[in-house]
Protein backbone atom coordinates (compact mmCIF):
# COMPACT_ATOMS: atom_id res chain seq x y z
CA UNK A 1 0.00 0.00 0.00
CA UNK A 2 1.32 3.53 -0.76
CA UNK A 3 1.65 5.66 2.40
CA UNK A 4 0.30 8.83 2.66
CA UNK A 5 2.13 11.12 3.60
CA UNK A 6 3.35 14.78 2.53
CA UNK A 7 1.00 16.62 0.06
CA UNK A 8 -0.49 12.89 -0.59
CA UNK A 9 -4.30 13.11 -0.34
CA UNK A 10 -6.96 10.38 1.09
CA UNK A 11 -8.87 11.06 -1.74
CA UNK A 12 -5.93 10.03 -4.53
CA UNK A 13 -5.79 6.72 -2.92
CA UNK A 14 -9.15 5.78 -2.85
CA UNK A 15 -9.17 6.80 -6.93
CA UNK A 16 -6.52 4.68 -7.37
CA UNK A 17 -8.59 1.78 -5.59
CA UNK A 18 -11.66 2.40 -7.55
CA UNK A 19 -9.35 2.41 -10.84
CA UNK A 20 -8.04 -1.25 -9.89
CA UNK A 21 -10.99 -2.36 -8.79
CA UNK A 22 -12.74 -1.82 -11.99
CA UNK A 23 -9.69 -3.48 -13.75
CA UNK A 24 -10.07 -6.38 -11.44
CA UNK A 25 -13.79 -6.72 -11.68
CA UNK A 26 -15.28 -5.47 -15.09
CA UNK A 27 -12.02 -4.88 -17.49
CA UNK A 28 -9.88 -8.62 -16.82
CA UNK A 29 -13.18 -10.63 -17.01
CA UNK A 30 -14.23 -8.84 -20.21
CA UNK A 31 -10.88 -9.49 -22.15
CA UNK A 32 -11.34 -13.62 -20.84
CA UNK A 33 -14.90 -12.82 -22.76
CA UNK A 34 -13.48 -11.40 -25.41
CA UNK A 35 -10.65 -14.47 -26.35
CA UNK A 36 -13.22 -16.86 -25.82
CA UNK A 37 -15.93 -15.55 -27.82
CA UNK A 38 -13.26 -14.64 -30.59
CA UNK A 39 -12.34 -18.92 -30.37
CA UNK A 40 -16.14 -20.01 -29.95
CA UNK A 41 -16.40 -17.77 -33.52
CA UNK A 42 -13.27 -19.64 -35.43
CA UNK A 43 -14.45 -22.59 -34.53
CA UNK A 44 -17.93 -22.48 -35.38
CA UNK A 45 -19.24 -22.47 -31.83
CA UNK A 46 -22.02 -19.51 -32.72
CA UNK A 47 -24.06 -19.84 -29.12
CA UNK A 48 -21.07 -19.76 -26.88
CA UNK A 49 -19.60 -16.85 -29.05
CA UNK A 50 -22.49 -14.65 -28.62
CA UNK A 51 -22.72 -15.35 -25.28
CA UNK A 52 -19.31 -14.74 -24.10
CA UNK A 53 -19.31 -11.69 -26.94
CA UNK A 54 -21.91 -10.17 -25.13
CA UNK A 55 -20.32 -10.63 -21.87
CA UNK A 56 -17.00 -9.15 -23.30
CA UNK A 57 -18.90 -5.90 -24.31
CA UNK A 58 -21.07 -5.80 -21.10
CA UNK A 59 -17.90 -5.84 -18.57
CA UNK A 60 -16.43 -3.20 -20.55
CA UNK A 61 -19.47 -0.83 -21.43
CA UNK A 62 -19.70 -1.30 -17.63
CA UNK A 63 -15.46 -0.12 -16.84
CA UNK A 64 -15.84 2.48 -19.11
CA UNK A 65 -19.49 4.26 -17.63
CA UNK A 66 -18.32 3.20 -14.16
CA UNK A 67 -15.36 5.17 -14.96
CA UNK A 68 -17.53 7.81 -15.77
CA UNK A 69 -19.35 7.86 -12.53
CA UNK A 70 -22.50 6.97 -14.55
CA UNK A 71 -24.80 4.78 -12.83
CA UNK A 72 -25.30 1.19 -14.84
CA UNK A 73 -27.69 -1.06 -12.23
CA UNK A 74 -31.11 -0.21 -14.58
CA UNK A 75 -29.02 -1.05 -17.96
CA UNK A 76 -27.13 -4.16 -16.38
CA UNK A 77 -27.64 -6.79 -19.42
CA UNK A 78 -28.34 -4.01 -21.74
CA UNK A 79 -25.62 -3.39 -23.85
CA UNK A 80 -27.23 -1.55 -26.65
CA UNK A 81 -28.65 1.03 -23.98
CA UNK A 82 -25.27 0.83 -22.48
CA UNK A 83 -23.48 1.87 -25.71
CA UNK A 84 -25.81 4.49 -26.35
CA UNK A 85 -25.17 5.89 -23.07
CA UNK A 86 -21.12 5.60 -23.60
CA UNK A 87 -21.79 7.08 -27.43
CA UNK A 88 -23.42 10.32 -25.52
CA UNK A 89 -20.16 10.90 -23.62
CA UNK A 90 -18.80 11.45 -26.61
CA UNK A 91 -15.89 8.68 -27.17
CA UNK A 92 -13.20 8.60 -29.89
CA UNK A 93 -13.68 6.69 -32.15
CA UNK A 94 -17.43 7.47 -32.09
CA UNK A 95 -18.85 4.12 -31.76
CA UNK A 96 -20.94 4.34 -34.48
CA UNK A 97 -18.64 5.66 -37.15
CA UNK A 98 -17.97 3.11 -40.04
CA UNK A 99 -16.66 -0.12 -39.86
CA UNK A 100 -12.67 0.10 -41.07
CA UNK A 101 -11.84 -3.47 -40.63
CA UNK A 102 -14.47 -5.18 -43.36
CA UNK A 103 -14.52 -4.55 -46.95
CA UNK A 104 -16.51 -2.73 -48.50
CA UNK A 105 -18.35 -5.17 -50.64
CA UNK A 106 -19.24 -7.11 -47.72
CA UNK A 107 -21.13 -4.63 -45.89
CA UNK A 108 -24.07 -5.39 -47.91
CA UNK A 109 -27.92 -5.01 -47.02
CA UNK A 110 -28.87 -7.62 -43.81
CA UNK A 111 -25.22 -8.17 -42.23
CA UNK A 112 -25.69 -5.49 -39.78
CA UNK A 113 -23.12 -3.02 -41.27
CA UNK A 114 -23.94 -0.20 -39.03
CA UNK A 115 -22.30 -0.30 -35.80
CA UNK A 116 -24.88 0.27 -33.36
CA UNK A 117 -26.83 -2.07 -35.31
CA UNK A 118 -24.39 -4.74 -34.30
CA UNK A 119 -24.05 -3.92 -31.23
CA UNK A 120 -28.25 -4.92 -31.28
CA UNK A 121 -26.96 -8.27 -32.75
CA UNK A 122 -25.04 -8.84 -30.16
CA UNK A 123 -27.27 -7.88 -27.63
CA UNK A 124 -30.10 -10.53 -28.94
CA UNK A 125 -28.54 -13.53 -29.28
CA UNK A 126 -26.32 -13.12 -26.22
CA UNK A 127 -29.09 -12.68 -23.98
CA UNK A 128 -29.30 -14.34 -20.96
CA UNK A 129 -32.21 -17.15 -22.95
CA UNK A 130 -29.38 -17.97 -24.83
CA UNK A 131 -27.55 -19.75 -22.87
CA UNK A 132 -30.76 -22.24 -22.85
CA UNK A 133 -30.15 -22.81 -26.64
CA UNK A 134 -34.12 -20.68 -26.87
CA UNK A 135 -32.71 -19.00 -30.01
CA UNK A 136 -32.20 -19.77 -33.28
CA UNK A 137 -28.32 -18.03 -34.09
CA UNK A 138 -27.37 -16.45 -37.28
CA UNK A 139 -24.22 -14.87 -38.08
CA UNK A 140 -22.21 -13.34 -40.81
CA UNK A 141 -19.46 -12.89 -43.13
CA UNK A 142 -17.31 -10.32 -41.28
CA UNK A 143 -18.76 -10.48 -38.03
CA UNK A 144 -15.28 -11.33 -36.27
CA UNK A 145 -13.97 -8.35 -37.73
CA UNK A 146 -17.37 -6.13 -36.28
CA UNK A 147 -16.89 -8.17 -33.05
CA UNK A 148 -13.04 -7.13 -32.68
CA UNK A 149 -13.53 -3.07 -33.81
CA UNK A 150 -16.56 -2.99 -31.70
CA UNK A 151 -14.29 -4.35 -28.38
CA UNK A 152 -11.32 -1.80 -29.39
CA UNK A 153 -13.66 1.08 -29.19
CA UNK A 154 -14.92 0.85 -26.46
CA UNK A 155 -11.45 -0.22 -24.69
CA UNK A 156 -10.06 2.65 -26.52
CA UNK A 157 -12.70 4.82 -24.88
CA UNK A 158 -12.51 3.45 -21.52
CA UNK A 159 -8.61 4.10 -21.53
CA UNK A 160 -9.43 7.53 -21.89
CA UNK A 161 -12.01 7.95 -19.50
CA UNK A 162 -10.09 6.37 -16.82
CA UNK A 163 -6.76 7.32 -17.81
CA UNK A 164 -5.53 3.82 -17.24
CA UNK A 165 -1.90 3.25 -16.07
CA UNK A 166 -1.26 7.03 -16.25
CA UNK A 167 -3.51 8.75 -12.81
CA UNK A 168 -3.62 5.58 -11.09
CA UNK A 169 -1.59 5.33 -7.97
CA UNK A 170 0.97 2.40 -9.11
CA UNK A 171 0.71 1.06 -5.56
CA UNK A 172 -3.05 0.10 -6.24
CA UNK A 173 -2.67 -1.27 -10.03
CA UNK A 174 -2.62 -4.87 -10.46
CA UNK A 175 0.62 -7.38 -11.33
CA UNK A 176 0.51 -8.21 -14.90
CA UNK A 177 0.95 -11.78 -16.65
CA UNK A 178 0.65 -13.38 -20.01
CA UNK A 179 -1.74 -15.58 -21.83
CA UNK A 180 -0.59 -19.13 -22.90
CA UNK A 181 0.63 -19.17 -26.71
CA UNK A 182 -2.80 -21.11 -27.44
CA UNK A 183 -5.05 -17.92 -26.28
CA UNK A 184 -2.73 -15.60 -27.73
CA UNK A 185 -3.33 -17.44 -31.15
CA UNK A 186 -7.25 -16.86 -30.43
CA UNK A 187 -6.86 -13.42 -30.10
CA UNK A 188 -5.14 -12.69 -32.85
CA UNK A 189 -5.53 -15.11 -35.54
CA UNK A 190 -7.35 -12.81 -38.42
CA UNK A 191 -7.93 -9.79 -36.50
CA UNK A 192 -7.67 -6.89 -38.23
CA UNK A 193 -7.45 -4.42 -35.56
CA UNK A 194 -3.72 -5.12 -35.01
CA UNK A 195 -2.79 -4.68 -38.27
CA UNK A 196 -3.43 -0.76 -38.49
CA UNK A 197 -3.40 0.40 -34.79
CA UNK A 198 -2.34 -0.64 -31.41
CA UNK A 199 -5.19 0.33 -29.59
CA UNK A 200 -5.09 -0.32 -26.15
CA UNK A 201 -1.62 -0.87 -23.88
CA UNK A 202 -3.52 -4.08 -22.04
CA UNK A 203 -3.67 -5.83 -25.23
CA UNK A 204 -0.16 -6.10 -27.32
CA UNK A 205 1.20 -8.94 -29.32
CA UNK A 206 4.28 -9.81 -27.64
CA UNK A 207 2.91 -10.63 -24.13
CA UNK A 208 -1.25 -10.25 -24.68
CA UNK A 209 -0.66 -8.94 -21.19
CA UNK A 210 -3.72 -8.48 -19.07
CA UNK A 211 -4.13 -7.45 -15.34
CA UNK A 212 -4.81 -9.72 -12.46
CA UNK A 213 -7.05 -9.44 -9.56
CA UNK A 214 -5.35 -9.16 -6.19
CA UNK A 215 -4.21 -12.86 -4.87
CA UNK A 216 -5.60 -12.78 -1.44
CA UNK A 217 -9.05 -11.60 -0.76
CA UNK A 218 -8.43 -9.61 2.25
CA UNK A 219 -6.75 -7.22 0.46
CA UNK A 220 -9.99 -5.78 0.02
CA UNK A 221 -10.29 -4.96 3.64
CA UNK A 222 -7.97 -2.02 3.38
CA UNK A 223 -9.85 1.22 3.97
CA UNK A 224 -9.38 2.81 0.64
CA UNK A 225 -10.70 -0.42 -1.05
CA UNK A 226 -13.60 -0.42 1.36
CA UNK A 227 -14.62 3.07 -0.03
CA UNK A 228 -13.96 1.88 -3.35
CA UNK A 229 -16.31 -0.95 -3.27
CA UNK A 230 -19.29 1.22 -1.63
CA UNK A 231 -18.68 3.56 -4.43
CA UNK A 232 -18.75 0.69 -6.56
CA UNK A 233 -21.82 -1.05 -5.53
CA UNK A 234 -23.69 2.31 -6.02
CA UNK A 235 -23.12 2.74 -9.24
CA UNK A 236 -23.44 -1.37 -10.53
CA UNK A 237 -24.78 -4.41 -9.27
CA UNK A 238 -22.50 -7.07 -8.56
CA UNK A 239 -23.71 -10.51 -8.97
Amino acid sequence: MIPLGGSVLIESVVDAAKASLVVDLFAVPAIEDYVVARWAYLNGLKRQYYWSASQALEKLLKASLISANVEVKKDSHHIAKMSAKLEALGPRPSLTEPFSTVEPHKLIRGTQSDPMGFIAQIDQYGAPNSRYRLLDFVTYEGDIHRFDETFFRIIVAWESIASVGKNGNPGFLPEHWAFSSDARDAAFKGNRIFQSTNPAHLLHGDGFCMARTPKKMHDYDSEPLKSAMQWLRGLAQLG
